[in-house]
């Protein structure tokens, strides 16, 4: 049988240097297959209880940056002294 993520999460911990960065982030796919962004934050109550506070978020589509070029884009022809 093959492994079914459906109407499950994951949470990784967040290292940022961020004070207001959520402390974990993660994602979250629903019953039909849609993915969402978990974000978390470590809080505490006004009666010292500890407890974590979340917010769910459409998956954004990240922009992939070209990789940087591993030599120099000119040939030695194309510069003219």
């Amino acid at each position: 049988m093959p492994y079914d993520n459906k109407n499950s999460f994951v949470l990784f911990s967040n290292k940022g240097t961020n004070p207001k960065a959520p402390n974990f982030t993660g994602t979250f796919t629903d019953l039909n297959g849609k993915e969402w962004e978990i974000s978390a934050w470590n809080k505490t109550s006004k009666n010292g209880n500890q407890f974590l506070s979340g917010k769910v978020s459409e998956k954004r589509e990240r922009k992939a940056y070209p990789s940087k070029p591993a030599h120099n884009q000119f040939e030695d022809e194309d510069i003219n002294f």
